[in-house]
């Protein structure tokens, strides 16, 4: 049997039990005491992947370790029972099959493949602090835009000041001078040419992309893309910050593209980036991508 067939068959035994079950127990993997008032659990050494792996794992919300129940009761035993099989499922088939059956680690419907939905997506967490948000400087100062990138060569910014960080920063984008200072009309158009997006070009994005927010009245897009086999998701933003200067350009759109795991992106943000930024340049903007003349630092630690 192949071993995508294996991982198949136990990710559908995952969902199956995922299910309220009563008919059988899995005394040896944990056990549990039950007292006049309440149950209590034993130590084991599943206490610390429980611990370790909640958060990750909703199938451990629906178990209470503290429910008050019976044991002389049948109702009791009955709990008693269920409770054991929720536990098992949660600490064993949750640990090693965790997401399997879960919405939330499918690559979205514009995939191009169905080939990897049997594997284990690693999505990493959402960034808190997206957005357009009063942020610090190195020395301190005050500013408004987006999230900086910190040291790891997998994250582009147009926020980060090119002088200080010239290797993630990425200039912003000019929407064309037609538009005036409508940047709602600006907005629109960058949702097009995000929506027009091909998951798999140059071999990135094949577990699709979704826009998780655009407002083109205020002047901001989100979009999240994944990777096909992995599912790693890499946030995109797009803001427009204003500025109450007439010498200051209002026409300009901020930038931010940035894996959320790993150390290394291997050339996906910057071939995002640059798709994007080819496809608005052919709209009339002025729409700079990532170049090995520009961010040799980034080329060469990712050896592309």
């Amino acid at each position: 049997m192949k071993k995508r067939t294996i991982v198949s068959l136990l990710a559908s035994i995952t969902c199956f039990v995922s299910k309220p079950v009563t008919a059988f127990t899995v005394p040896s993997l944990y056990s549990r005491t039950l007292h006049s008032s309440s149950i209590k659990l034993k130590s084991s050494k599943y206490d610390s992947q429980y611990e370790n792996n909640k958060p990750n794992n909703p199938t451990f919300e629906d178990f209470d370790v503290t429910d008050d129940i019976t044991s002389s009761s049948p109702l009791g035993r009955r709990a008693a029972v269920s409770g054991t099989v929720k536990w098992a499922r949660a600490s064993v088939l949750g640990l090693f099959l965790n997401g399997a059956c879960s919405e939330d680690v499918r690559a979205f419907p514009n995939k191009i493949s169905n080939q990897y939905d049997d594997r284990p997506k690693r999505r990493g967490p959402q960034p808190k602090d997206l957005g357009v948000k009063t942020r610090k400087d190195m020395i301190g100062e005050e500013y408004n835009g987006l999230k900086s990138c910190g040291p790891a060569p997998n994250c582009f910014c147009s926020t980060d000041d090119i002088i200080d960080d010239p290797d993630h920063n990425i200039p912003a984008w000019k929407w064309p001078s037609s538009f005036g200072d409508n940047k709602e009309m600006a907005f629109l158009q960058l949702e097009e040419a995000v929506k027009a997006y091909k998951p798999g070009q140059n071999n990135i994005d094949g577990g699709g992309f979704q826009i998780v927010s655009s407002n083109p009245e205020k002047g901001y897009l989100y979009a999240q893309f994944e990777s096909l086999k992995n599912g790693y998701i890499d946030d995109f933003e797009f803001a427009w910050i204003g500025v109450n200067d007439d010498k200051v350009n209002n026409q300009l759109v901020q930038v931010r593209s940035s894996s959320r795991v790993g150390y290394l992106d291997y050339g996906v943000n910057a071939k995002r980036i640059n798709y994007i930024a080819k496809e608005l340049r052919e709209k009339g903007w002025d729409s700079k991508g990532v170049e090995s003349s520009t961010h040799n630092g980034y080329v060469a630690e990712n050896r592309i």
